[in-house]
């Protein structure tokens, strides 16, 4: 009976703790990239709630919707009316590697290309057909400080 016992405690206290990991790890989330790539400027909306900003911004001579969410960097911009491309501006406090992806809802996979404190790139990703961390400005040591990390839809 003890055993029994044990072993039904040993069980809810698994089940609580992964149900506890999985929250902890959607309320880390910096944007969930997942669920607004390629995805229209009202359901984008419905996720990221309305944007500081909206604009056209001239992209390869075509006007392309452009919004901008100042609290989390992020720009998102809408080629023949979907979330094409998702550019996060503000890196300063995410490390540079394949991990940091979690912060965006996206499981790490092996990269495509890794230059080390420079690239990270991931080509035809499920939900993606390029995913890049890019180097804009180096400490003096090399390491990245501020990158970029670029993501585009199918």
């Amino acid at each position: 009976m003890k055993k029994r016992i044990l072993i039904v405690v040993c069980l809810v206290s698994f089940i609580w703790l992964a149900i506890g990991s999985c929250n902890s790890t959607r309320e880390n989330l910096i944007v969930d990239i997942p669920s607004i790539i390629d995805k229209s400027p009202g359901e984008v909306k419905k996720v990221l709630g309305e944007p500081d900003s909206s604009y056209m911004q001239p992209i390869l001579n075509k006007k392309v919707l452009t919004f901008f969410y100042t609290a989390n960097v992020v720009e998102i911009r809408f080629f023949k009316n979907v979330a094409s491309e998702i550019i996060v501006r503000q890196t300063k406090d995410i490390p540079f590697e394949e991990n940091s992806l979690e912060l965006f809802g996206v499981t790490p996979q092996t990269p495509t290309e890794k230059k080390e404190n420079l690239l990270i790139t991931w080509n035809d990703y499920p939900d993606f057909k390029t995913v890049s961390f890019y180097t804009k400005y180096r400490n003096t040591d090399g390491t990245p400080q501020i990158f970029e990390i670029f993501f585009k839809g199918k």
